[in-house]
């Protein structure tokens, strides 16, 4: 699969959701397109939770890519989003040494959640949705010493459309970078810029089983190798804790 470079960046004042709205209209987009929203009234993550946001808070996107041939490549999409979304931090974050990586789409600043991205099929057309807290607001849910924004870490404050573009000019980069490798090999790139490896977690799946383990690697499916005991076991989705401190 070849990944487009995204410039057509199409802007909303308000949309319920970027990724539902390009679900529903990707047609009406070429490859390579991106839906911006400066405010988003419905944002979800996976297992349809709610992405909170107030406008200009955050920056709310979506990117289309056509013609997916294998579904595999869509997740792996979604970890090569991941290490763009670091790129753009490592950018604007005093000490970029405090990000982690958490599995499978989550980017986290000492422990606290600031960005997200949930990747959809509409037909061979993935949507890949990147929601990313800039600046601080007022939740309506007590989740607040959970997250992080990135103006508590950055020593400069710039206007969200400077990160907007920013963002979608780390998404090229990152892209250019590994267009010379298969698109298989990103799971373990991102696997080794996770410092994952080793580590104690739990995860949960949304029917509410669960898997305690050490973490022994990955393979270019996006699926999590764990040592149970003396027993490899294969994880393919659920959400992940850490048993220890980073």
């Amino acid at each position: 699969m070849v990944l487009p470079v995204f410039e057509n960046i199409i802007l909303f004042d308000e949309l319920d959701s970027t990724n539902k709205y390009l679900k529903e209209n990707h047609k009406l987009y070429e490859n390579g397109s991106v839906i911006i929203a400066q405010n988003q009234t419905a944002g979800k993550g996976r297992y349809e939770r709610v992405w909170e946001g107030k406008k200009g808070s955050s920056i709310f996107a979506s990117f289309l890519i056509k013609d997916i041939k294998n579904p595999l490549d869509g997740i792996r999409s979604t970890f090569l989003f991941s290490l763009a979304v670091g790129n753009f931090l490592e950018k604007h974050i005093k000490n970029i040494r405090i990000l982690q990586y958490k599995w499978p789409n989550d980017i986290l600043i000492s422990g606290k959640k600031i960005s997200g991205i949930l990747s959809e099929f509409s037909g061979t057309s993935l949507i890949v949705g990147v929601g990313i807290n800039i600046f601080k607001f007022n939740h309506s849910s007590d989740i607040e010493t959970k997250i992080e924004y990135l103006e508590n870490l950055s020593d400069k404050k710039e206007t969200i459309s400077y990160y907007q573009r920013s963002f979608v000019d780390s998404v090229n980069t990152v892209i250019k970078n590994f267009k010379e490798e298969n698109l298989k090999k990103i799971p373990y790139i991102w696997f080794e810029k996770s410092n994952i490896k080793n580590r104690s977690i739990l995860v949960t799946d949304n029917d509410g089983s669960k898997i305690e383990g050490i973490v022994e690697g990955i393979e270019d499916s996006g699926t999590l190798i764990l040592r149970v005991g003396t027993i490899i076991k294969k994880v393919h989705t659920g959400d992940m804790f850490y048993n220890d401190k980073f």
